[in-house]
């Protein structure tokens, strides 16, 4: 679930159990975890991860903002999209005390002014895709579930030849047969369909 409170926007997320929620904090470039209470009301946070960075895009990735937190299908990681380092962080999920550890390799970097936004795994749990809001593209990589690794597979344009406009790419989902992959881009004004294809 998405939402925007003034110049603070997050991503919050719920896993399987739904007694954690993981919060991706634009503005601060945090990321946090509160355990999520019977009544559904949150505690107090168990974890506050601080991202720090830059990357070359000026006025947009000065500093660090952690865009999007989603478990992977097993649920033993939470990954990270931070569109101001251009980075997408893997993090072992400590479900006992309620705290991110890095993963090695803790994160797999995008092209440089990239963006990383939005996050979504494929229903199979072999590939995770990614929007790039800033150079509007769409990324493809390969998941590693035993490793929590990522291999970049293929990168496309959200945009059709020619169109020399502003745009910024936002959300993406996947179908539920896996065949199509769905993007939405502001300022183009569109949404893209992307074929997938089942084995690559």
């Amino acid at each position: 679930r998405q939402s925007s409170h003034g110049e603070a926007p997050c991503y919050v997320t719920l896993d399987a159990t739904e007694k954690w929620a993981f919060v991706a904090n634009y503005t601060s470039g945090t990321v946090a975890v509160y355990p999520v209470d019977e009544d559904g009301r949150l505690g107090a946070a168990t974890h506050i991860l601080q991202n720090q960075g830059h990357s070359v895009v000026p006025g947009r990735q000065e500093s660090a903002h952690a865009h999007c937190a989603v478990f992977d299908p097993s649920q033993r990681f939470v990954l990270v999209a931070d569109l101001g380092i251009d980075q997408i962080q893997v993090f072992r999920f400590d479900a006992a005390a309620g705290r991110l550890l890095p993963n090695d390799p803790p994160s797999v970097a995008a092209a440089p002014g990239a963006g990383p936004r939005h996050l979504e795994f494929h229903p199979g749990g072999r590939w995770l895709y990614v929007t790039n809001e800033l150079n509007s593209t769409v990324s493809a990589y390969a998941w590693d579930s035993g490793r929590g690794t990522l291999t970049h597979a293929q990168t496309v344009s959200s945009l059709p030849e020619g169109f020399d406009g502003w745009n910024s790419m936002a959300d993406l989902h996947c179908s539920r047969d896996g065949r199509f992959l769905y993007a939405s881009n502001r300022g183009h004004d569109s949404i893209i369909v992307l074929s997938i294809e089942p084995e690559t």
